[in-house]
């Protein structure tokens, strides 16, 4: 599959101490431009790897709890991360290993990305686009994000349609690489 040019893979700082300027040491991150109705770039998420790049970046905080591997900036709702032009049919779905996964199995879809499972009903989009398939996730969290975006879209006029991975799979990403969870 060759990538998109709304993503790029990079070296960059974990974090900055926004008072001392002091910055961590690199990680390798995949960056997906958020892009707006009209086109423009208006944001990025960042999803820190490791492994060569082969899965997301885990770390334990001293007090347990898990690190972040994502970090969003800019304007996140109403924005997508397009993998594929405006087509009068896109794929909806919530998070960038989804939608990547969604584009190698369907290679002339055009999916876009909400970068958030709440967001799912939030993207705005051109008047070119007359019909969306909302990829969800299997779980609750999942079924409510394409409840909600189901209703947002069909008030828009638009044509909605909604599928979801396997049972047995949280995820798009997890039923590719076959991880039941």
């Amino acid at each position: 599959m060759t990538l998109p040019p709304t993503v790029r893979f990079v070296m960059t700082p974990r974090w900055r101490d926004s008072e001392t300027g002091e910055v961590g040491r690199d990680h390798p991150a995949m960056v997906c431009a958020l892009v707006d109705a009209p086109g423009r770039v208006v944001g990025v998420q960042c999803i820190f790897l490791q492994d060569g790049g082969r899965r997301k970046y885990e770390r334990l905080r001293e007090d347990g709890s898990k690190a972040k591997a994502k970090l969003t900036f800019g304007v996140i709702v109403g924005s997508a991360f397009r993998i594929g032009p405006p087509s009068d049919h896109i794929v909806i779905c919530e998070g960038p290993e989804d939608g990547l996964t969604l584009r190698q199995q369907l290679p002339d879809t055009t999916v876009w990305v909400a970068c958030g499972t709440a967001l799912m009903s939030r993207v705005s989009l051109p008047s070119s686009i007359h019909r969306v398939t909302l990829a969800g996730d299997n779980g609750s969290a999942g079924l409510a994000a394409v409840d909600q975006a189901t209703a947002a879209y069909l008030d828009a006029g638009i044509a909605v349609n909604a599928i979801f991975p396997d049972d047995g799979f949280k995820d798009w990403n997890d039923q590719l690489r076959g991880v039941r969870g």
